[in-house]
């Protein structure tokens, strides 16, 4: 293509898969830069890249690389991805330049000459090299100088698209994994120029070709440097792009062909250290699948200084052994940080943190090999989330927000691939096994590695420690006493209709379902579910996360289970059908026939001043379940309402969604009002003062929700009989409460105890029954006979001794006999 400004597209559309009019090797243009191949989509992980043609050695400054949305939507036309090129880079001697991200680096054992941050999108998208001085905004214009471009289509419009690009796809019914030239820098402006890329990775198809020694832009003479030369006192080298050579001794050996990370770091002997601490005096040297050197060598590397992923290191390196060497000193560091800077001086070198660090962030554990360890709050036993002890912008509260952000590192499993056949316990480096696993709480003293950074995070690659401390996990509940106990838990939706990608679920069957994706995982996730529902020893269990579809009995299902697993007399309460509310799950309560019987009304709290109070147009919370209790053989009458507020994720707009409580704040809270108001009127028909409000309401203690609950005469039973730090949930490496049991006044002078079962918060969604991405390995360290990451909230307990206040009512009344007072 020639440079031009932008025009929409009217180019041709391929359908199909890999078959292509091919054109003569004549109709190359000459043009001294083209983009050859884009790849965004593949088989499990996403392997993606952006290849350049063109002359050999041509400088690519000036250029930049950008992905353009090109869907029906309001982002269309929006830059997804900018890539800007910069004087470091050129077209190798072989004509060839390659942005490559880590997965694709390890997929197709390539050397890639640019790092590839951005995700690419997985949808429709116009992909443009162009002059980096014409983007003026995050969206595309009429000024931008167009060099190449290239459309890759689900089926879209072609009017979606821009700069007038050849237009492939869709492949079959689906988005291209990628494009590629059919003859490498053969360009007519036409569709025939292009061919489908395999999603399967296919390196007869794919074929990602990186430079062979153009773009170093440091000449033919490399100089001398010091480590701390290299590194500069900023975020980025201030040599990128020149050839160095450096002398120091390798402090970490990470060195292979992937997933490992292909490299080593190198530390500066103390005696040449500059003493200035905003220098680092260490760098990872990428040696590719080499195995040039170990732990504890002295060495002399030559190599092209670059910054990867955020990180600074040596490519296109030569390493030569000279001997043996002392170890530097590690740098000695503490938490919290003045700055997360300070990491920044230590990046390449070998740290140590001294203090006792707990283990609490592990979402990404299985599937990247990433914990992330911190020091919590002023002694406390782990990191809280601000407004779960301290009111929102409070004084406190900032205070925690800053601590939490500069006392934190994320430990790295040392490899660049994805769900590993084994993955590593973070802390002992050995293989995690059932036997050898961790939990959020532990704690480990003097961790020591190499410090990092890539993918927006520091990171350390531990080599030793010099203590490490379990938590234990407990095998049941605390005793709460009393005569009848009262249990809330989150589902994790439980569904029994499988998720094969269709929408089939909800109340008009026209939502997403959310469970298991297979039989094998549904029997996996039954089992510990059961496992939990047991363990807790209730007689009433008001659940939240069940599947909300016509005609699904899934409350049924679990009452069968536990009759099946207890012997004892499990049912639960109905409603008119099997759907309450609005959304893919509801609520529901299971109880013991045996122990406690339902009189009045089931009731559901469905109003739209409930499922949307603020007026946004769309439901957002659960409807609400009330029953009430006949403790069986006494005079005692107790009731619960079952709750699942709106989440803290998707946003509510402007004036619902707050800084310190999330999305959706205000709609939180006006349904708190509502729900106390709703059971001022004895929804159920049982005129009684005693009354438990349970589930997961989506915020912690110290936000508007719960206190509008608290001002409606509602006690906050955990923070009152479990403390302050009370802990059922974490998110980002940060802890609190979302599942309550609140009780009135009345029913709160006969509360014996309060506890909640950690079993599944602090544990690892490794060992839980989803299989998605798992490797066999994985997969195979679940355990359906216990009830740890049954959830990934745990479950809150209240023991009650009821007392005689409802003598006289009727303790004869049968099941669904109505009472509206004395």
């Amino acid at each position: 293509m020639r440079s031009r400004i932008l025009t929409m597209v009217t180019g041709v559309v391929v359908a199909g898969s890999v078959t292509v009019v091919t054109p003569p090797s004549s109709a190359a243009t000459g043009d001294p830069v083209l983009l050859n191949e884009v790849l965004a989509s593949t088989t499990s992980s996403d392997a993606e890249y952006i290849e350049l043609h063109g002359t050999p050695d041509t400088s690519l400054d000036g250029l930049s690389l950008i992905a353009v949305e090109s869907d029906d939507q309001s982002s269309n036309g929006t830059i997804d991805t900018r890539v800007d090129l910069g004087p470091g880079d050129a077209l190798g001697e072989n004509g060839f330049f390659l942005a490559a991200n880590q997965v694709a680096e390890t997929v197709y054992s390539i050397d890639a000459d640019r790092a590839l941050e951005d995700s690419l999108e997985n949808s429709s998208t116009t992909f443009a090299l162009v002059e980096t001085a014409s983007l003026t905004g995050s969206a595309v214009d009429a000024d931008i100088v167009v060099r190449d471009a290239v459309a890759s289509t689900d089926g879209e419009d072609a009017s979606h698209f821009a700069f007038d690009a050849p237009l492939i796809g869709p492949d079959g019914s689906y988005l291209p994994a990628g494009v590629g030239r059919v003859e490498d820098g053969v360009d007519t402006d036409t569709a025939a120029d292009w061919q489908i890329l395999s999603f399967d990775n296919d390196p007869s198809i794919n074929t990602p070709t990186a430079g062979s020694g153009g773009g170093s832009g440091g000449g033919d003479t490399a100089q001398e440097r010091l480590i701390h030369e290299v590194q500069g006192a900023g975020d980025t080298s201030p040599l990128v792009g020149e050839q160095v050579v450096v002398h120091g001794v390798v402090v970490d050996d990470q060195e292979g062909p992937g997933p490992m990370l292909g490299g080593l770091f190198v530390q500066e002997e103390d005696a040449d250290t500059d003493g200035d601490p905003a220098t680092s005096e260490g760098v990872f040297v990428h040696t590719g699948g080499s195995d040039t050197a170990s732990v504890g060598d002295e060495v002399r590397v030559t190599g092209t200084v670059e910054e990867r992923y955020g990180n600074t290191q040596l490519g296109d390196t030569e390493v030569d052994v000279l001997g043996t060497a002392p170890a530097p000193s590690p740098t000695s560091l503490s938490f919290p940080l003045a700055d997360r800077a300070d990491l920044e001086a230590v990046e390449g070198m070998t740290a140590s943190f001294e203090q006792e660090l707990v283990v609490t962030e592990y979402f990404d554990y299985d599937r990247y090999g990433e914990t992330v360890v911190a020091l919590p709050y002023e002694g406390e036993e782990r990191p809280f989330t601000p407004t779960a002890v301290a009111d929102p912008g409070s004084e406190e509260a900032v205070a925690r927000r800053a601590w939490n952000e500069l006392s934190r590192i994320t430990i790295d499993d040392g490899l660049s691939s994805q769900n590993p056949e084994e993955v590593i316990h973070p802390i002992t480096r050995d293989e995690f096994t059932l036997d050898n696993a961790f939990r959020g709480g532990d704690t480990v003293t003097g961790l020591t590695g190499a410090v990092y950074f890539s993918y927006e995070k520091y990171r350390i690659l531990p080599t030793g420690h010099d203590a490490y401390e379990r938590t234990e996990r407990p095998a049941r509940p605390q005793d709460v006493g009393g005569d009848v106990q009262v249990a809330a838990m989150n589902a994790l939706n439980y569904f029994r209709t499988l998720d094969d990608g269709s929408a089939r679920c909800g109340p008009q069957q026209d939502m997403d379902c959310r469970g298991a994706d297979t039989q094998a995982e549904l029997d996996r996730q039954r089992a510990k579910l059961l496992s939990a529902l047991d363990g807790l020893d209730a007689e009433v269990i008001a659940l939240n996360e069940v599947e909300n579809t016509p005609g699904v009995e899934v409350l049924a299902d679990l009452a069968e289970g536990l009759r099946e697993r207890t012997g004892e007399d499990w049912a639960h309460v109905r409603t008119d059908g099997t759907v309450v509310g609005t959304d893919a799950i509801k609520v529901g309560i299971l109880y013991r026939a045996d122990e406690v019987t339902p009189i009045g009304e089931s009731a559901v709290l469905d109003t739209p001043q409930f499922l949307d109070p603020a007026g946004t147009g769309q439901d957002k919370n659960r409807a609400a379940l009330a029953a009430s209790f006949w403790r069986n053989g006494t005079d005692e009458v107790f009731s619960v309402a079952t709750n699942h507020l709106k989440s803290k994720g998707s946003s509510c707009g402007a004036g619902d969604d707050d800084e310190w409580a999330g999305s959706c704040n205000r709609t939180r809270t006006l349904a708190a009002q509502e729900l106390a108001a709703w059971i001022e009127t004895d929804p159920t028909g049982i005129v009684d003062e005693d009354w438990m409000i349970l589930g997961d309401l989506n915020s912690y203690d110290h936000e508007d929700p719960i206190d509008a609950l608290r001002s409606a005469g509602y006690a906050d039973l955990v923070r009152e009989h479990v403390g302050e730090f009370g802990f059922s949930y974490v998110f980002d490496g940060q802890w609190g409460y979302l599942d309550y049991a609140m009780s009135s006044s009345t029913l709160g002078e006969q509360i014996t105890g309060v506890t909640e079962w950690h079993i599944n918060s602090p544990e690892p969604d490794v060992i839980d029954y989803d299989r998605t991405h798992k490797s066999a390995t994985q997969a195979g360290l679940f355990d359906g006979s216990t009830p740890y990451r049954s959830s990934d909230h745990d479950p809150v307990l209240v023991g009650l001794a009821l007392d005689d206040g409802n003598e006289g009512w009727g303790v004869d009344l049968a099941p669904g006999t109505r009472r509206t007072g004395e």
